[in-house]
């Protein structure tokens, strides 16, 4: 199969769609298909791989976007390189990730007139904690999906529960859950004397916090439960890793009198993130029950056990409290957190056996084979005629 990649991020950018699209595209490559990733992010050619990258300015739309840089590619000149990529590589299908970039709405609208089905992935629900805003970004997302995005999507992927949720309320009555992935072992044999050292990690032992700071990934309950960790611990140092669009964590632990215990380095290259896990002890940023980020499967790979708050239906068929109750906890509280992390933290065969549990999980459901195995059946099954 002949498949195409949309992508407006793509490494080096650092987030958690770009690196997933990228072992989306290695994955798919190794099991016998032609790929050519289309990206607004400048990006060099895999081995494996044709990447195109489209030339893009970034709007920054402010708190309304968590801060986020958004590339735009709209112009006569991206069109025709578009066009020139569906005469040329001839895609069986297109596989779009991010449903409010125009590089994808782009590409898809070019798909339909071209009759190549198209798969929608959306990795994000659009939504926002301030009410005012929350609004604007539904009445946006409502009339894209009425006048454009139903017209151009001819199948939708979500990556949890919560994204599913979402396809069906705003684009399409059906689609189909796939999770993220990660590739088996890219995390393994990290340095952490050279973390410590870069970074100037001094504290013991140390949790890492991975992934951009927004409002649904805020740091707060961990920062909370600091003041009952540091009774145990009291040299604990815990490593915030990501750009920080959400400073209301910091603001919290200046009250808790515990912000001598944060260590805030914001984003760091990837090619890091192994090294900065090979000084950690434990990871913990996904604490408001959203779902298991990239940031949250990195750890386990490199074999760090997390701590997580997850709901019970966060992915269709699987129900990560019962696989692995002692580190996705029932509650967000900080007596519940600080009790998980710090048993974990003292107890070497109780770390032992939550990190196996962990990665009986990647193994099931969240590494790239697995993963991309799925979207070749969703790609053969609803839209390949």
């Amino acid at each position: 199969m002949r498949i195409m990649l949309v992508a407006p991020y793509f490494p080096p950018e650092v987030t958690g769609s770009s690196n997933f699209v990228a072992d989306l595209a290695i994955g798919l490559s190794e099991l016998g298909h032609v790929v050519c990733v289309v990206t607004a992010t400048e990006a060099r050619s895999h081995e494996l791989f044709e990447v195109v990258s489209l030339k893009a300015r970034k709007i920054k739309p402010g708190k309304i976007a968590f801060d986020y840089s958004i590339p735009t590619i709209l112009t006569r000149a991206n069109k025709r390189i578009l066009e020139d990529i569906f005469e040329t590589f001839k895609p069986d299908i297109v596989s779009s990730h991010g449903q409010i970039f125009d590089i994808t709405l782009l590409a898809n609208y070019l798909a339909t007139k071209r009759g190549v089905p198209t798969v929608m992935t959306v990795h994000s629900a659009i939504w926002h904690d301030k009410a005012l805003f929350n609004s604007i970004l539904a009445v946006g997302d409502t009339l894209l999906s009425r006048l454009l995005l139903r017209r151009i999507c001819s199948a939708w992927i979500g990556v949890d529960d919560r994204t599913v949720s979402h396809i069906k309320k705003r684009y399409s009555k059906e689609s189909t859950a796939i999770p993220i992935c990660i590739r088996r072992g890219v995390f393994a044999g990290g340095n952490g004397d050279f973390a410590r050292e870069k970074y100037g990690l001094r504290g013991s032992p140390v949790i890492a916090s991975i992934g951009h700071v927004v409002p649904v990934r805020n740091r707060i309950a961990l920062v909370e439960s600091l003041p009952r960790l540091i009774q145990n611990f009291p040299q604990l140092e815990v490593v915030v890793v990501g750009r920080v669009a959400d400073e209301s964590f910091i603001d919290r632990a200046e009250e808790l009198g515990v912000s001598h215990h944060l260590r805030v380095i914001g984003a760091v290259p990837h090619s890091d993130i192994k090294h900065i896990l090979a000084a950690a002890d434990i990871e913990v940023h996904d604490l408001q029950g959203y779902g298991l980020g990239i940031g949250s499967l990195e750890p386990i790979d490199a074999g760090v056990p997390i701590v997580a708050y997850v709901r019970e239906n966060n992915l269709q068929g699987v129900n990560l409290q019962q696989l692995c109750p002692e580190g996705f906890v029932e509650q967000n509280d900080a007596r519940t957190l600080s009790s998980s992390i710090s048993r974990i933290l003292l107890d070497i065969d109780f770390k032992t056996q939550v990190l196996r549990k962990q990665r009986t999980l990647l193994e099931n459901v969240y590494y790239s084979e697995i993963v991309c195995e799925k979207y070749v059946s969703a790609f053969e099954n609803y839209v390949i005629k």
